[in-house]
């Protein structure tokens, strides 16, 4: 797992793309046009799971931010893909954020795009449930 990091990272898709987006709202997310979702066939991740991924590296580990993050997970989660599905688990790992609610609510997507998932986001999820202590 040395190259786990970097791997995380890649994940993430191109940082230019939030330039082309919307803004910054009250809590640093990303106000855009669209919902934020992707799909797994080689499309970036959303702007909602890179955000998240860019705080849990960077290390923010502010109660507020992750409750509303969490509620945004709620919010747009029949619209993630794949990609945005492995980094907000890796993202909740990496910070140990635990929402149960938000890990139930997001089980039957990793289901769905089961097939869509590379074998590094497989292996992140693996990981990331791992940390957690998530079983389901």
């Amino acid at each position: 797992l040395d190259d786990y990091p970097r791997a995380a990272d890649e994940l993430e898709g191109d940082e230019g793309a939030e330039e082309r987006g919307g803004g910054e709202g009250v809590f640093g997310e990303e106000v855009s046009d669209e919902a934020g979702g992707s799909s797994g066939s080689g499309a970036g991740a959303g702007p909602l799971a890179r955000k998240m991924a860019r705080y849990a590296r960077l290390g923010n580990r502010s109660e507020e931010v992750w409750a509303r993050f969490s509620q945004r997970v709620l919010m747009t989660g029949s619209l993630l893909g794949a990609r945005d599905i492995a980094l907000i688990f890796l993202a909740f790992a990496r910070i140990k954020y635990r929402d149960t609610k938000v890990l139930h609510a997001l089980s039957p997507f990793v289901l769905r795009h089961v097939h869509d998932f590379s074998s590094v986001e497989l292996v992140l999820l693996l990981n990331a449930h791992k940390k957690l202590e998530y079983e389901r």
